[in-house]
């Protein structure tokens, strides 16, 4: 009778998906890449997606990779198409397991929390070295869309193993060949922050990719996961050829003249390099302070590795040189140049050495770094720091060493 009455039960377990999907990133009639890169540009996308508690989707902490997995899993449950992403463990061996719409883990859950469940697993076991080895392939500069996305990895020290990877998702291009990028890091993802949305974007020297398997990437189909990336359509490792032939400053402006519809005019550029360095300042003015904040919760010890890493500087500091740099070497080419922008004399009182010549105040009412709540810091007095090497990135060092109104400090290690 026992037996009986288990025999009984057994049907009434359910191990269902987490959707059925009625469509394929495969379907002929339809182009499920060009339906996803319309999404990405589309106001469902924003930067509040995963922190509004209004959003379907609210309340998920994600660093870097974490917004292209969710962005991609959110699309294919929304339109019924099917998904799937290597399991990192078995990516090596012979027989591959996979995170799919399919997986059956959360059966004692009703079917609307089924995918919140399956978003924060991605984002819990998923990561950059994954996104760019196992769920993902290169495509040519001229090819770029929204909704591909743009991967990097670098060693700071050549004497340290330690790399620093990012990733950026492309959300629109504009005429002009730039990026409105989305995305997210391990530092906003640990101070529940929620994404960074930045307009008419472009990457800095420092971020070209060297590296195979970085750079420009784009989302596997489920069924491209039984091919090798030689058959895929779309593939292409050019982007590591041009690199390698040049330098980064010139790919990234080779990107935009491939991408571009139209040309950036002198004013406009003008205004755009000006604002790029502003943004970058005021970005590492979060930064700082967070270090700031998180050395107080840890009573002022020296950070480990892994905080070494979210909380330092140094690539960011980088970029931020190179997209000096830039703006130096972009004032050479207009010298003589009739430029209707106010913001030309501004840009080149940023590399005045005579104080006594310019309008430090007029730069720092455009563009004020505030480093304080009471004190804050003008363009050129930042890139003279910079170049002279006062600028601190190291996240143990107080804020005034960071800024470089005193020396480094820390005698904590440095990773």
């Amino acid at each position: 009778m026992k037996n009986l009455i288990l025999f009984c039960l057994f049907p009434l377990l359910s191990f269902s998906a987490i959707w059925e999907p009625t469509n394929s990133w495969d379907d002929v009639e339809v182009n499920w890449e060009v339906k996803f890169s319309e999404w990405m540009q589309s106001d469902s996308v924003n930067r509040n997606l995963f922190y509004d508690t209004t959003s379907a989707y609210g309340k998920i902490k994600v660093d870097c990779a974490d917004v292209m997995y969710l962005m991609r899993a959110i699309f294919s449950y929304e339109n019924s198409l099917d998904f799937k992403v290597m399991h990192p463990l078995f990516a090596h061996r012979r027989v591959k397991k996979y995170y799919s719409h399919s997986m059956n883990n959360w059966n004692h859950l009703p079917e609307n929390e089924k995918i919140s469940a399956f978003l924060h697993y991605l984002a819990d076991n998923l990561g950059t070295e994954a996104l760019s080895r196992n769920d993902s392939y290169s495509v040519a500069p001229k090819d770029v869309s929204p909704g591909d996305f743009f991967m990097f990895k670098a060693f700071l020290d050549p004497s340290s193993s330690m790399a620093t990877r990012h990733s950026f998702m492309i959300k629109d291009i504009t005429a002009t060949g730039l990026f409105d990028v989305i995305y997210s890091t391990q530092r906003a993802r640990d101070n529940d922050k929620p994404m960074y949305y930045r307009k008419n974007h472009m990457f800095s020297a420092p971020l070209a990719p060297t590296i195979n398997g970085w750079g420009f990437k784009r989302f596997r189909k489920p069924s491209e996961y039984e091919v090798l990336n030689s058959s895929i359509v779309a593939f292409d490792e050019s982007q590591y050829e041009i690199v390698n032939d040049n330098d980064g400053a010139y790919f990234f402006k080779f990107v935009q003249s491939v991408l571009k519809q139209s040309d950036e005019s002198p004013e406009n550029k003008v205004e755009r390099l000006f604002t790029d360095l502003c943004q970058r300042l005021d970005d590492r003015v979060e930064a700082v302070d967070d270090a700031m904040i998180y050395r107080k919760k840890i009573n002022y010890r020296c950070m480990n590795a892994s905080e070494y890493d979210i909380y330092s500087t140094p690539l960011r500091d980088s970029r931020i040189k190179a997209a000096f740099e830039e703006v130096s070497i972009y004032l050479d080419t207009i010298d003589g140049l009739l430029v209707d922008s106010k913001y030309l004399a501004m840009l080149i009182n940023i590399f005045d050495e005579d104080l006594s010549a310019i309008d430090l105040d007029e730069l720092s009412e455009a563009c004020p770094i505030q480093i304080k709540d009471d004190e804050t810091m003008d363009l050129n007095t930042f890139y003279s720091k910079l170049m002279n090497e006062e600028i601190s990135n190291n996240p143990n060092d107080p804020i005034n060493a960071r800024w470089g109104f005193e020396p480094t400090s820390s005698s904590c290690k440095k990773y």
